[in-house]
């Protein structure tokens, strides 16, 4: 029987990704600061401030049940809805937002490339693919 004692792992180890995503949502606040100031872009007026199932709609829940939409993505709508009825036309909350899944699809990126081997040069894809322009809409 083997009784050899494996040490739990660090803290610091375990909660890694917590500390890289954290390090990369604060380097894209900072990278991105102008942009939370600014006001809807594209299509947001489409589909938030012109959108009447967001803004006069008492509850989320249609968003799943109707197919009104443009498109049909209740995941979607049921946050615009949520941040509306917070916020209102308050941009800064929808643009940090945006910031926090892009910071996340880099962190989901770089963990894809760590699944692949790539340990070292791992962080610059992922800075890379963070700040990289093309890449803001994600």
């Amino acid at each position: 029987m083997n009784t050899t004692h494996v040490p739990p792992t660090s803290l610091t180890k375990r909660f890694a990704w917590l500390i890289e995503y954290a390090i990369i949502c604060l380097v894209l606040v900072v990278v991105y600061d102008r942009a939370l100031r600014g006001g809807f872009l594209i299509d947001d007026i489409q589909y938030i401030a012109d959108n009447k199932s967001i803004t006069d709609t008492t509850n989320p829940w249609h968003f799943w049940t109707i197919l009104e939409q443009i498109d049909y993505w209740p995941v979607f709508y049921s946050i615009l809805w949520t941040l509306w009825h917070l916020f209102g036309e308050n941009t800064t909350p929808y643009h940090l937002l945006n910031i926090a899944v892009h910071a996340a699809n880099a962190c989901l990126f770089g963990k894809i490339l760590e699944a692949y081997g790539f340990k070292r040069s791992r962080l610059w894809a992922v800075v890379i693919f963070a700040l990289h322009p093309i890449c803001v809409q994600s």
